[in-house]
């Protein structure tokens, strides 16, 4: 009899792993194929994104060993493997790079060799470069791009006299898998989940370009050390003050952390904060003009955004399918998700981070329109996930959410999954506001 539940529950198993890594597969595959698009394409991607999303969900509610060996050299290997393709370019052999990168969207070329962290060479070429910085125009950039980041971080560079590349890419990379490995040593994250995103094509995209990477470096021990002692929480803002200079989009976050944890923080840190509002309030001409300069993305693939949905990008037949899944499928997920009640409302300092993050991640997708490396949100979102919500079914729904999101950004149906995302973190916020008098921590 045991013996026959264990092959019992074995196969149940092999058949959900089957049928996740079958639709997980077809992610990858299927647009390197479906070149012509059109509505068949678009009802092939959904019928992917079901399938996948439905196989993920029932797999994550299976217990994982956290003590399995497998699991262990699984998350090892995975950042000396990328590494080793790193250092391997080095040598023209591009290879296990490049493959690492179908996972992503490609790196780009220049002379048919891959040009390593492209996005992050706008601050290191500018930085060695003799001509003035000006946003919207092209300061030295090996692909002809216009200059569209911040133009004191480039001052900042020349005035440490450094512009190399590779190093700085280098060094985020390697942090960026220390910073994986502790999240899986400490069990921040399911194990299944962690390894899941790590080969998403957010991640592997804001690998390969550099920017965000160092963001989210910034972003995630910001966001751990501003919950300890008062000289750590000091640290934690002026880290996530940093990531607040360096790109524009995390000042959504530290104001959120404001609005939501404020008896929490310390007059010094509340100082912080509004000094670096203060900062971009007088350079709002250079944050109106990055904006304006960010390259705009495709609403079928790696780019996401409710912009996408008024600005005539999006054909009416498939915007009539988009909003209608979106619709069925946020109704659905407020009907039955009756466990986000298992959110407290203690007014936990976890739960005004999650707050934040989530917020932050609306406030991306209500204001532009984004590359999916910005998804790199959802790794604090999923830590602080596990922290908030106690009960299994709701964490599980939230996480196969989150990361079907992630896993499905090739495909054309990109805003669908990323706007139910966030029609459901509008729900949580709202729920709560709705259902706790200490919503926030100003009172």
């Amino acid at each position: 009899m045991i013996i026959q539940n264990l092959l019992k529950n074995n196969f149940h198993f092999l058949k959900i792993l089957f049928f996740f890594t079958f639709a997980w597969s077809l992610c990858f595959i299927v647009p390197h194929y479906q070149s012509h698009f059109n509505t068949t394409v678009v009802i092939t991607h959904l019928c992917i994104v079901i399938l996948l999303s439905t196989a993920l969900y029932q797999l994550l509610l299976i217990k994982n060993d956290r003590k399995n060996v497998l699991n262990f050299f699984l998350i090892l290997s995975l950042p000396l493997i990328y590494i080793s393709s790193l250092l391997l370019t080095i040598f023209n052999k591009e290879g296990l790079y490049f493959f690492i990168n179908r996972f992503g969207a490609g790196s780009m070329y220049q002379n048919n060799k891959v040009y390593l962290f492209s996005d992050l060479t706008h601050l290191t070429s500018a930085s060695a470069c003799s001509i003035p910085v000006e946003i919207g125009e092209n300061i030295c950039d090996p692909f002809s791009r216009v200059f569209n980041q911040n133009p004191d971080v480039v001052e900042f560079l020349k005035i440490l006299g450094f512009s190399n590349l590779f190093l700085s890419g280098l060094i985020s990379t390697l942090l960026f898998w220390i910073l994986i490995l502790i999240i899986y040593i400490k069990e921040y994250v399911n194990t299944t989940v962690l390894t899941l995103v790590v080969l998403s094509p957010p991640v592997i995209l804001a690998l390969d370009r550099g920017n965000e990477i160092i963001t989210l470096l910034l972003i995630l021990p910001g966001l751990y050390l501003i919950k300890r002692n008062l000289y750590s929480q000091t640290i934690g803002v002026i880290l996530l003050s940093i990531a607040s200079v360096f790109k524009l989009w995390p000042l959504v976050l530290l104001i959120s952390v404001l609005m939501f944890a404020w008896k929490r923080l310390s007059v010094l840190s509340k100082l912080i904060v509004c000094a670096t509002s203060l900062y971009w309030v007088g350079n709002i001409q250079n944050a109106m003009s990055m904006l304006e300069n960010t390259q705009k993305g495709n609403p079928f693939g790696l780019s996401f955004g409710l912009r996408h949905y008024f600005n005539h990008s999006i054909l009416w037949p498939y915007l009539i399918i988009f909003i209608t899944v979106i619709l069925f499928s946020t109704i659905y997920i407020f009907i039955n998700f009756k466990s986000i009640r298992a959110i407290g409302y203690d007014n936990s300092f976890d739960k005004s981070l999650f707050n934040s993050l989530i917020l932050t991640y609306v406030a991306i997708w209500l204001t532009g329109d984004s590359y999916v490396y910005r998804l790199v949100i959802l790794i604090p979102v999923l830590i602080f996930l596990r922290k908030v919500f106690t009960e299994l079914s709701a964490r599980t729904v939230l996480e196969s959410l989150i990361v079907a999101t992630m896993l499905t950004t090739k495909l054309s149906v990109t805003t669908v999954m990323t706007c139910i995302l966030s029609l459901t973190f509008i729900l949580i916020l709202v729920y709560q506001k709705l259902n706790s008098k200490e919503f926030t921590a100003v009172n």
